[in-house]
């Protein structure tokens, strides 16, 4: 008999503990996102104006830059009113060693500004070139754009000779102020950055200035020629800079001539063009700065005009 009570009462107890599990719903744990071996870590530099730093992180031994250089930019205001055709930057990516901890400059170039009467664009930070001057008070004379910045990296230091990657800047377009047209800014990047085109107009017109290259700046343009006066030739870039574009004469006005474009070496100005009987010659297009990567850098690609017209920016995966 208390057998029998004590079967009836664990299958009373068996039952409602069913009942209970039938009446309730699982638990779920939620998700866990796992981290996956050696996933692809990468940081994004925009442009400031103004040097920034990178921390290489523990344990890391190389890292993969890509680097976008600065353009120009272009405008156009009717068949016979000022306009200027800018150009790119140039693109560059190399993986380079590294030690952990180690702080790396980055520099990301700014584009080059757009000229206006009386004055020539801006070149843009980080080396892009000026635009050369019009001539204020004449409807015959536009300013010249400025030449867009290199985006580079600097390993041990800040200086010049600390660049381990550069991406060349793209050189500014020279100014036409009439019928004749203007040359366009030289691309960027390349192991020489591209020669600016020269304006239409023939011998009033400015030339293009030459790209950078690995060894030294690129020449300016020379400025147009006339019987009302000569045109200033653009200047030479260098290791700094992308050269000045020729201004405008002071009497006889013409398009200015753009500026060259930053780099490992900055591109020529364009030169600078003239007044003549039939019309006004434009400015030549500044040559765009050479790209650079150092001799230890593995799996480099250098594309000439690989980026864009505005501000550059580098991007460093590991």
């Amino acid at each position: 008999m208390k057998s029998a009570t004590v079967g009836r009462t664990a299958g009373i107890i068996a039952a409602a503990m069913l009942s209970a599990c039938a009446g309730s719903q699982p638990v779920t744990a939620p998700p866990v996102a796992l981290a996956q071996p050696g996933a692809a870590k990468s940081q994004t530099f925009e442009y400031t104006g103004a040097p920034q730093t990178f921390t290489v992180p523990s344990g890391v031994t190389q890292i993969t830059v890509e680097a976008f250089g600065a353009g120009s930019p272009s405008f156009s205001n009717g068949p016979s009113g000022p306009s200027s055709i800018g150009s790119n930057g140039g693109y560059l990516k190399a993986t380079i060693p590294v030690t952990p901890a180690e702080r790396l400059g980055i520099f990301v170039g700014g584009g080059g500004s757009l000229g206006e009467l009386g004055q020539g664009g801006g070149g843009g930070y980080n080396g892009g070139g000026p635009g050369g001057a019009g001539v204020y008070g004449t409807s015959y004379s536009d300013g010249g754009s400025g030449g867009g910045g290199a985006s580079d990296v600097r390993k041990g230091g800040v200086r010049l000779g600390d660049r381990v990657v550069v991406a060349g800047g793209g050189g500014g377009g020279g100014v036409a102020v009439g019928f004749y047209g203007a040359g366009q800014g030289g691309a960027g990047g390349g192991i020489t950055g591209g020669t600016g085109g020269g304006a239409g107009g023939g011998y009033s017109s400015g030339a293009g200035g030459y790209g950078g290259s690995q060894g030294s700046g690129g020449g300016g343009g020379l400025g147009g020629r006339s019987g009302y006066g000569t045109g200033a030739d653009g200047q030479k870039g260098d290791r700094k800079r992308g050269g000045a574009g020729g201004s405008g004469h002071v009497y006889a006005g013409g398009g200015g001539g753009g500026g060259g474009g930053g780099g490992y070496y900055g591109g020529g100005g364009g030169g600078a063009g003239t007044r003549i009987t039939s019309g006004v010659g434009g400015g030549g297009g500044g040559g765009g700065g050479s790209s650079y990567a150092e001799p230890g850098a593995k799996h480099v690609k250098n594309v000439q005009a690989g980026a864009g017209a505005g501000n550059g920016k580098i991007v460093i995966s590991w």
